[in-house]
This record gives structure tokens, sequence and C-alpha cells, in this order.
């Protein structure tokens, strides 16, 4: 069994405790040229040979998050003004997952609320504030629902 020794401090004479580019140079060469290759040889054996159970976890992982995301969905509110109608009040929506089966190029939807007419306050109206979380709702359930790939 060996004995583990206590730290002493370093003098100025005790050349152990000097830094030392050199040694630091070539501890990085040793990591560079030996160790790392062999790292990334065994990472992607281990990939390989496992790929079906990573992709399963990296799905459910995915699924299970965006199942949690549409209970609660990050959005907010905008006033668009309409050339032949009333301006109506939209929801941006946060959306990075799958829409009607491809990722979409912008990270958000657009969700129609109601027209100013429905809101007379605007973005202030307590009603848009109850209305608002359902309609997204009914939005996503309709237009992207959750999907499961069981293959």
């Amino acid at each position: 069994m060996k004995k583990i020794m206590p730290l002493k401090e370093h003098t100025k004479e005790d050349k152990k405790g000097v830094y030392n580019p050199e040694s630091y140079k070539n501890t990085v060469g040793v990591i560079e040229s030996m160790f790392l290759p062999h790292l990334e040889h065994d990472f992607q054996n281990f990939v390989s040979n496992n790929e079906s159970v990573i992709n399963t976890y990296l799905y459910w992982k995915d699924k299970i998050e965006e199942i949690k995301y549409r209970l609660n969905p990050t959005f907010t509110l905008a006033i668009i003004k309409n050339r032949s109608s009333s301006p109506s009040i939209v929801a941006k929506v946060k959306w990075k997952y799958q829409f009607k089966g491809e990722y979409k190029k912008t990270p958000y939807l657009s969700v129609y609320i109601g027209s100013l007419e429905n809101y007379p306050k605007g973005l202030k109206d307590s009603g848009l504030f109850y209305d608002a979380p359902k309609k997204i709702q009914e939005y996503l359930n309709k237009s992207c629902p959750v999907q499961f790939n069981l293959d």
C-alpha cells in the first residue's frame, strides 16, 4: 500500500514547484499524439457498436422534452396591422421541434389569436392572457400533433 505524503510548500530553490513551459508543451504533445487518437477511436467503436441504442435514447429524450414543452410553450404576443381588415393579435411561439414532418427554418410559429375587435384593450386585455394559451394548444394539436415513430 502506498503511503500518501502531505503536500509541502515549494520554495524558490525547489525546481519541482516552478512552472516549466517545456514540460507543458511535452504534456500537450503526448495528449495530442497518443492519447487523443486512441480516445477518438474507442469512442467511434462504441458509437458504431451501440448506434441503435444511442438513436433510441436520443429519440425518446427529444420526444419527452417536446411533450413537456407543449404543456407550457414560450410565446410573445404582437399586434399585426393588416391592409384590408382590422389589426390582429398574433402569438409568436418558440418552436424547435418538427412541424408537419419537417424542422422549420425559422424557430417560431405564428398563431392567430384574434383581432383587436375581439380584444379592444389590445395586449393589455385580461381575456387575452386566458385565451392565448388555449388557442396555441389548439393550433399545436391541429397543425403538429405529437407523432411517434415506433419503427
